[in-house]
């Protein structure tokens, strides 16, 4: 029962429907894992009749939900059942006996030894048959594509069920000089059902960050040098890339696509109280085109609006020189407002506010995930299967004797027939030589 349910096709199509839902609902929602909370939070404010669901639900994190996790092992059990009888139907054809009907058939005279050697040099090898009729197949493995289809199919849906279930994925921002160490808390961090707790083995500390600009102002690379430091003290510095990813003591480490600069500000109370605090701004887009971001310090009754240029003179996107803009609100009400290049203060409301360093940072992707070797080797077996199914199509001729010296050949084409059906009509004409 359960066996036939999971074979239907109205089963396998409505899984089908519900994995690319599951897809389609991770590029409308912002997931968690790719957006900030301020992001996020923004997208639930703008659809507020879809937050409940989104909560309950999970769909801001879809793909470590106990939802795609069971839709996908559903199909997983579907496609094992598929592959079973795929793999019981290639073994009846590979070793089947009898002769097959609606074939060509042709008659020879000719005794058993010539009509072997004959069918061996064509590229026909004996692989079962009975007493009375011999059975001969060209690239019998050409039964077993489309087994092996499913079986790839198989691997990589039961590989991915395995990352999703227990890949970790984490990410940071890292300022020029700063260190990740073993146990800090993540920017961003996502853990399928069974991942359990992400925490790296090693200190990351950021050296540099080199952005690559097009004339055009758009990304060409992100290039940053970063020194893993163990326990012991010992490190090694290494570069990544957007398109330069490392692997590291069981973490692949990839370079993310967000960065900018970071600014140092300190904030001077008349009263003689004050703070530093450091804001992260992401690139802008365009030279002559500011970003702009809201900031809340811990324990400031005020909102900070900033806005920042690559350079005061708005002539390069990698510039030597990057402008800050503040504003101080509180609720609408502006309480002032001051730009600043480093080393320079300013008046914000009732503060005295120095900027006194700027730094570029960037943002580091660490995950560390089992499975995804069984995803490549699925999709190998996937396109092993392809390549039997439609390049190696098997051919068969039965050897059935009719009388002493005389022959009936039979021949059939399991696909693509009309493409070889020439075979047949050359290896006839060799016994007539």
């Amino acid at each position: 029962m359960i066996k036939r349910f999971l074979l239907s096709r109205k089963t396998v199509i409505t899984l089908i429907v519900l994995l690319l839902l599951f897809v389609l609902i991770s590029y409308i929602i912002p997931q968690r894992f790719n957006s900030s909370n301020l992001e996020i939070n923004r997208w639930l404010s703008e659809h507020p009749y879809l937050s409940p669901a989104v909560e309950r639900l999970g769909l801001d994190h879809v793909y470590t939900t106990p939802w795609f996790a069971g839709v996908l092992a559903l199909f997983l059990l579907s496609l094992f059942f598929s592959s079973y009888e795929q793999v019981r139907m290639a073994l009846k054809k590979t070793f089947q006996t009898g002769v097959a009907s609606g074939v060509l058939s042709h008659e020879v005279r000719n005794n058993e030894k010539n009509i072997n050697s004959i069918l061996v040099g064509s590229g026909y090898r004996r692989i079962r048959g009975n007493r009375s009729i011999k059975r001969f197949v060209k690239h019998p493995w050409g039964y077993w594509g489309g087994a092996l289809f499913h079986l790839g199919l198989s691997i990589s849906i039961l590989a991915s069920l395995v990352v999703v279930l227990t890949e970790k994925r984490g990410l940071v921002y890292l300022v020029e000089g700063e260190a990740f160490q073993p146990g800090k808390r993540w920017d961003l961090v996502s853990t399928g059902l069974l991942g359990g707790e992400l925490k790296l083995p090693f200190t990351v500390l950021m050296k540099r960050v080199k952005p690559e600009f097009w004339d055009t102002d758009d990304l060409k690379q992100v290039t940053t040098e970063i020194r893993l430091i163990g326990d012991n003290g010992a490190f090694t510095d290494a570069s990544i890339a957007i398109n330069n990813t490392m692997n590291y003591k069981g973490f692949k480490i990839y370079q993310g696509k967000v960065f900018g600069h970071a600014f140092f500000v300190e904030f001077q109370e008349e009263g003689g109280g004050g703070f530093k605090t450091m804001l992260l701004m992401k690139i802008p887009p365009k030279r002559n085109m500011p970003s702009y971001e809201d900031f809340s310090p811990p324990d400031f009754p005020y909102v900070v609006q900033a806005k920042y240029f690559t350079d005061v003179s708005r002539a390069v996107m990698d510039g030597p020189n990057p402008e800050l803009t503040l504003r101080l609100l509180k609720g609408r009400e502006i309480l002032g407002k001051t730009t600043l290049t480093v080393g320079q203060e300013g008046t914000l409301g009732n503060y005295r506010i120095r900027l006194f360093d700027v730094r570029r940072w960037a943002s580091i992707i660490f995950v560390k995930s089992n499975g995804m070797s069984g995803v490549f080797l699925g999709f190998f077996v996937i396109i092993l299967g392809g390549i039997f199914y439609y390049f190696t199509p098997p051919r068969e001729i039965y050897v059935k004797p009719v009388e002493d010296g005389i022959f009936v050949l039979t021949w059939r084409c399991s696909r693509f027939r009309d493409e070889y059906v020439e075979e047949f009509d050359m290896i006839k004409e060799r016994f007539e030589i």
